[in-house]
């Protein structure tokens, strides 16, 4: 039995990514819960070379559409 996932991404490959608000809670209702998340995933994006193409929140759940993993 594998000890945890596979996985299977590749450099220079697009990747989808979303996620969802624990129980689907509208905690990205309130602006510095949402300006936090941005920072967030900013700092992650330049802390690995990341390219973020576009993305979209709700009071719930966030998306990218394309994720390019340029390291």
């Amino acid at each position: 039995m594998p000890h945890g996932p596979e996985r299977r991404q590749q450099t220079g490959q697009l990747h989808f990514i979303t996620f969802s608000c624990y129980r689907r809670l509208p905690f990205l209702q309130n602006p510095d819960s949402k300006n936090t998340l941005v920072q967030v995933i900013e700092k992650t994006r330049r802390s690995h070379s990341l390219t973020i193409y576009a993305g979209f929140s709700r009071r719930n759940r966030v998306s990218t559409s394309r994720l390019y993993l340029s390291c």
